[in-house]
């Protein structure tokens, strides 16, 4: 399984954040983001998992 890296995870979790903040007028504490990073073999498309089809896309 490939992780993104830190910097990459950081922006991720900003962006999403600044959006929801100014559309929802809230304040950030109140905001949750999990990010949870699953293996290939146990993601899925169709019944097939992106291990055995081969794809290239990042979970």
């Amino acid at each position: 399984m490939r992780t993104p890296p830190p910097l990459k995870k950081r922006r991720f979790r900003t962006a999403p954040t600044a959006a929801y903040l100014e559309a929802m007028e809230i304040r950030p504490y109140i905001i949750r983001l999990v990010l949870h990073d699953l293996p290939r073999e146990n993601w899925s498309v169709a019944g097939v998992t992106l291990a055995d089809s081969g794809q290239n896309e990042t979970v």
